[in-house]
């Protein structure tokens, strides 16, 4: 019997593909045996063929067709807490009750504070649903604060070229940043001053 995962995320771009976004897809169909679609707003973007192979390409150009694939989902996974994803939710679960729910917050301590819960939104994430947070830190404020249960899952690295393991004492001492370079939430400059006082501190 196929199993069925769908993952819910209207602006869906390439270089989202190689984030969580789609790396999460690709390995339920790759190792869990999964049929994955991904659920999305229709564009004009090229998407990658290595992280798109085997993984179906939903556009939300007809609202039958959205139907239909809710209702044969078992589970169907967001990312992020927003009002959007609460609206899909509700529509999942009014076509396919028995359905299962996975939500990645993608939290960091400035959403923390912006987010609020009610009756609907308490409701719908609170049966079938794994609900789940990156960060230790967040989670024990979380399990302090908010009325819905929610697990610890760290982000994940996929090696897609099979790279050898290196014993810890061979590797080098070296600092690495990855990420939008330059954006607010990276705070690229803070690592940059750092290293500004740490050759001060050495030369």
């Amino acid at each position: 019997m196929k199993k069925y995962f769908t993952l819910y995320w209207p602006g869906l771009q390439n270089f989202h593909l190689t984030k969580d976004v789609g790396l999460i897809p690709y390995v339920f169909q790759k190792h869990l045996n999964y049929e994955v679609s991904i659920l999305c707003g229709k564009n004009e973007e090229h998407y990658d063929e290595v992280f798109t192979k085997n993984i179906t390409l939903n556009f939300m150009d007809d609202e039958a067709s959205v139907t239909s694939l809710l209702q044969k989902t078992d589970i169907l996974m967001f990312i992020g807490l927003y009002d959007f994803n609460l609206n899909m939710i509700e529509r999942f679960k009014s076509v396919n009750p028995n359905g299962k729910i996975y939500l990645k917050l993608d939290l960091n301590r400035y959403w923390l504070n912006r987010i609020t819960f009610n009756d609907r939104s308490i409701n719908l994430l609170s049966n079938n649903s794994l609900v789940s947070v990156e960060s230790k830190n967040l989670k024990k404020i979380i399990d302090d604060t908010w009325p819905i249960k929610v697990e610890h899952i760290p982000n994940g690295f996929y090696d897609f070229f099979d790279s050898p393991l290196i014993n810890y004492k061979d590797k080098e001492n070296i600092i690495l940043t990855v990420g939008r370079l330059g954006s607010y939430e990276k705070a690229t400059e803070i690592i940059m001053e750092a290293f500004k006082i740490a050759s001060e501190k050495t030369s």
